[in-house]
């Protein structure tokens, strides 16, 4: 997304609502410009190194794949992560991954986002099991038959996971 378009959207949204910039392996520079454009939290996937972490100048969601779950110790040992997003092992591809491989993480205070292959009838099962402080979709809620989000699906993960939750 370019700087502009990044300005535009953060000025449309409601102050009330967290905005997150979603990177992979971001470099200082990156990290500098998503800090000063806004966003409350910067997502990381990939790999970043420490030093860029603790002077990011945001909160940060260290986001994990099935296949990296082994990195989450080192990163609950570092100040500014304020949560973590345990996706599936191919980020993006809208699969699911065993969410009974989280009920023993531990919880240190940090969210834990819950992501891949979120959709709207199986997003309660998902929380119900993980119990994350918050749902993750992109894919699970996108038209069948053209590029776009679809309403109808976004209101259904909505309802379902506020369901879930009561």
């Amino acid at each position: 997304m370019s700087i502009d378009s990044a300005k535009d959207l953060i000025a449309a949204v409601s102050p009330d609502i967290k905005k997150v910039a979603v990177t992979v392996s971001p470099t200082k520079e990156q990290l500098d410009i998503i800090s000063k454009l806004g966003f409350d939290i910067i997502q990381i996937h990939g790999v970043i190194d420490d030093d860029l972490i603790a002077g990011a100048g945001l909160p940060i969601w260290k986001a994990f794949n099935v296949a990296d779950m082994n990195m989450l110790p080192h990163y609950m040992g570092l100040d500014n992560i304020c949560g973590y997003v345990f996706d599936a092992g191919e980020p993006g591809s809208g699969k699911t991954f065993d969410w009974n491989s989280l009920k023993d993480i531990k919880r240190d205070g940090r969210k834990i986002i819950l992501a891949g292959g979120l959709k709207p009838d199986n997003v309660a099962m998902a929380i119900k099991t993980v119990m994350p402080d918050v749902v993750d979709v992109s894919s699970g809620v996108e038209y069948d038959d053209k590029p776009g989000k679809d309403e109808d699906k976004v209101r259904g993960f909505i309802r379902n996971a506020k369901d879930a939750c009561r």
